[in-house]
């Protein structure tokens, strides 16, 4: 009889605990569904520059293979699986990451995500407006997410890394070339949308350029030297925001050896600082960018070698574990690939554009290689001839 008593009470324990576990399940994909509904609700303002801009111009029409549908429809199924793939939802609703990869927190293992990345993110958006009717939408949840993560060094700028599920997490400093892409992404937002029901882009622009060249000035900012901007960006920031300190700001540094240690403590090595290569690639990525105001610099020794670059990564890509995912290193081979196309868009050529275009079209971005997916959508569309900056910003920085 008692033994009975107990069995029944087990069970109605058992029935308990599964009911209370289904209804935790409903609420927690109602909020989810909620996230999500508020985050399509919000009304987008109708872009200047709607994709596919300049994809009819003679060079993207002959100098590539394939057809411009062919074309077109890979990026746009290269631009469905980065959504799928590497675009998530923040815990709070409105703001958004691109993931980047994993990193150990005490026991567990989670997700990362670094203000390179948002940058390319919010760059991807602006371009793919008028095709995605959200692009606004995930361009305001990522730059919402950028502001959520301030920095050690400054509550305007962003911690170059962070763990979207620690929360509030701990603030590292920022790094200076991502925010010159982030204040860069801004600019062009505030290009492409007239206006934002949550933002405005122009004013966050000039906020975050004040912070970062007033970081990049202090003599307290720390042993470490990750000043690699762009050398067009420097003109650029310059005419907007009025501030003659920008015309040195992007004069190119050898990184320091040894673990030195910036104001918050960090080693070169985990202020994820780039090294030559990285450094190379990233001028070439803004050599693609911007390519009207950077092309006179090419002959003065920025950026890499591309017919080199493109033969090295390519053996790069195709050896076993070459490709870690962007896990073990901030830029991948992928990464750097991108990058390189990005820049022989603008330079290299058609054979050359073709080769890149041939390669990226033929990988994949790893499961854990966020950054490398979207730098490889920005070089697709680089390459397809879908880039409007220089057109949208090119006259500001030429005046």
């Amino acid at each position: 009889m008692k033994t009975d008593l107990i069995l029944d009470l087990r069970l109605i324990l058992g029935t308990g605990l599964l009911i209370l576990l289904g209804v935790f399940s409903l609420v927690l994909i109602s909020r989810i569904r909620q996230r999500r509904e508020q985050m399509n609700s919000v009304e987008n303002a109708a872009p200047t520059y709607p994709y596919p801009y300049k994809a009819v111009s003679e060079y993207a029409a002959g100098g590539l293979p394939q057809t411009r549908d062919e074309r077109g429809a890979l990026i746009d199924q290269a631009y469905a699986q980065w959504l799928g793939n590497f675009l998530l939802p923040d815990a709070e609703a409105g703001r958004a990451f691109v993931r980047t990869g994993i990193d150990r927190h005490r026991l567990r293992y989670q997700l990362t995500a670094n203000s390179f990345a948002q940058a390319a993110g919010m760059l991807v958006c602006t371009l793919r407006a008028g095709a995605d009717p959200l692009a606004q939408t995930r361009f305001d949840a990522l730059l919402a997410f950028c502001l959520s993560r301030p920095s050690a060094n400054n509550p305007d700028l962003m911690s170059w890394q962070v763990l979207p599920d620690v929360v509030p997490g701990a603030r590292l400093d920022a790094d200076p070339c991502a925010e010159a892409w982030l204040a860069f992404a801004l600019l062009c937002a505030a290009a492409q949308w007239t206006r934002s029901s949550r933002f405005d882009y122009a004013q966050l622009a000039e906020q975050r350029l004040d912070a970062q060249l007033k970081w990049m000035n202090a003599e307290n900012r720390g042993s470490l030297d990750t000043r690699i901007i762009p050398p067009a960006f420097s003109r650029l920031f310059w005419r907007v925001s009025g501030n003659d300190g920008w015309l040195n700001a992007a004069a190119p540094k050898k990184p320091r050896r040894g673990a030195q240690t910036n104001s918050a403590g960090t080693t070169a090595e985990e202020a994820g600082m780039p090294d030559a290569e990285t450094q190379r690639v990233i001028l070439a990525l803004g050599l693609g960018m911007l390519p009207e105001t950077l092309r006179p610099e090419v002959s003065s020794g920025f950026g890499p070698d591309l017919g080199t670059c493109l033969e090295d990564l390519r053996t790069r890509l195709d050896e076993a574990g070459a490709d870690d995912g962007g896990e073990q290193a901030l830029f991948s081979p992928l990464s750097r690939l991108a990058c390189c196309a990005a820049a022989a868009a603008s330079f290299g050529g058609a054979e050359l554009s073709r080769a890149y275009w041939d390669t990226l079209s033929q990988t994949q971005a790893r499961s854990g290689d966020g950054l490398g997916a979207t730098l490889r959508l920005l070089a697709m569309m680089a390459l397809n001839g879908n880039i409007w900056f220089d057109q949208a910003l090119g006259e500001v920085a030429a005046d």
